[in-house]
């Protein structure tokens, strides 16, 4: 949600209270689990926004 809304790593950071050098290791995990290649020429962040769109019936499939 917090990718999907456009926070920053410091402002996440910030809402979930924790450092924020932790939220790009999280960030790769959620990435890994999402299998979002880092290879595509689409950026990480967009694509994950992409599936939670999805996801939540946001944008069609």
């Amino acid at each position: 949600m917090f990718i999907s809304s456009g926070y920053a790593d410091a402002a996440i950071s910030e809402e979930l209270q924790i450092d924020e050098n932790m939220i790009e290791p999280l960030l790769q995990t959620i990435y890994t689990d999402l299998h979002i290649d880092e290879s595509e020429s689409i950026d990480q962040r967009v694509q994950a926004t992409l599936l939670y769109l999805e996801e939540t019936a946001q944008v069609p499939s």
